[in-house]
This record gives structure tokens, sequence and C-alpha cells, in this order.
């Protein structure tokens, strides 16, 4: 008989999820459609471990086998945050390191006591996850361009997060040149008596030789209002972006 108080949770994986039930962990042993739904026959993923559970449309309906080992809910928790994490690497566009500092911090600021510390020790480092989390949010990046033709900005990569446009111009083909900023940051610009520009190229994508920015005096305020990737730092390339701005 089903039942139905047992509290199971899936957690997400390459290849599927694991159930997580009363502080254990299982895979999938096999799984077939039934006369009341889909049964699925889960094992520990303890290798040694004989224990596994019995479901039907995720609820538990047997404990075949007892395990030979506790229970951690700890590290059931810790895997759960693992998984919110990886999730949060495909949907935010944070850097990791960031993203992983913010999320943990926020997870010890909850109540802390004995439960909270032995989950947060289960938590591995950035150091020892970060190439999951990259391969994560690769999943939902476009491909890198190898050169700077192959460069294709569509959709959302073209916009701010409020929607508006922020790509002023795709000039050029072997030599291009991206500007970015929105019609609100050329207006500021053309009303601007001071600026300032500069290059760095340290900062610069790979594919580039430097991001160049244009800075606005604005009520006693430096702004910074363009944004530019140049392939090199001839003079000629430096009169093609201000002459895209003046077109613009």
């Amino acid at each position: 008989m089903a039942n139905a108080q047992v509290r199971v949770q899936l957690i997400p994986h390459a290849r599927g999820h694991y159930l997580a039930v009363a502080g254990y962990r299982y895979c999938v042993k096999t799984r077939k459609q039934g006369r009341d739904g889909e049964l699925v026959y889960w094992k520990c993923t303890e290798m040694d471990c004989p224990g596994t559970v019995n479901t039907t449309d995720n609820l538990v309906t047997r404990f075949p086998r007892d395990h030979n080992h506790p229970p951690s809910h700890a590290d059931i928790k810790a895997k759960l945050f693992l998984s919110h994490l990886s999730e949060k690497a495909r949907s935010c566009l944070d850097p990791l390191p960031t993203l992983y500092d913010s999320e943990i911090i926020q997870f010890q600021c909850r109540e802390w006591d004995e439960d909270t510390r032995q989950i947060v020790e289960k938590i591995p480092t950035f150091t020892a996850c970060k190439s999951s989390l990259y391969r994560q949010r690769n999943t939902e990046l476009p491909r890198q361009p190898a050169t700077r033709q192959d460069i294709d900005l569509q959709g959302e990569w073209r916009e701010t997060s409020t929607g508006q446009n922020f790509v002023l111009s795709e000039d050029g083909d072997i030599n291009k040149i991206l500007v970015f900023g929105t019609s609100d940051n050329l207006r500021h610009l053309s009303q601007a008596n001071t600026i300032f520009a500069d290059g760095t190229f340290y900062a610069s994508p790979v594919l580039f030789k430097q991001l160049y920015t244009i800075h606005a005096l604005i009520e006693e305020e430096m702004y910074p209002l363009i944004f530019a990737f140049l392939p090199d730092k001839c003079q000629t390339t430096y009169q093609r972006l201000f002459a895209i701005l003046k077109a613009s």
C-alpha cells in the first residue's frame, strides 16, 4: 500500500534524478509502467549497501531491503544545495565565484545550529565544484565564437535586463568593432560638455585588443555611457568608432 506520509525529494543529476528518502539517496535500478502508474525500483547510491525502495508515481510503496549504514540528512541537504546552485548557474549570469559565495553566505545566514554546520561542511568548495557549474552554465550559453566574424548577437544577448537594445553597432568583419550602449546613453553623451575616454587591454575579451569606454560628466557625476570592443589600437580604428557614434 502506498505510503503518502513518507517525504520524498528528487535531486537532479546528469542522467536523471536521485531519490532522497529519510536521509538516504537512491538511484534508479529499473522502471516499468504499472496499472497504477510508473513503477520505479531504486537502490542505495552507496555501492555496498543493499538498501532499496519502490515508488509508484513518486509515492513510496515499499522498503524491501534495509540499509547497512546510518542515514545522512546533512548529505542530502548538501546535494539539494548543489542542485539549487546548478540551476542558478544556468539562469543567472553573475560570475560563478560571486554566485557561489553569495549562495553560501545566504545559506549560512539562516538559523545557525549544529544541523546547518554539518550541511555546510558537506558542501564542496568552489574549486571542487567549479567544473560542474561551468558545464551547467555552458548548456544555456551560445557557442563561443572562434573568430570575430563568427560573432552573432541575437535576441536577449542584444538587450539590457530591462529589455532595452544595448548593441549600438557591429561594424566590420575581420576588424569588427562592437559598440554597446542605450539610446538614453547616446542622448546623455550628445548633451555632455565634458567627456573622458580610455581603453583597457586587461578586461577585453579574447578576440579583441581592448575595451574602450567613454564617460560623461552629468550633474557633477561621472557616468560610463559607451563600451566598445576594438580589434586593435590603430588611429583609424578610433576614427571608425567615433564615426559610428556620430552616425548613431
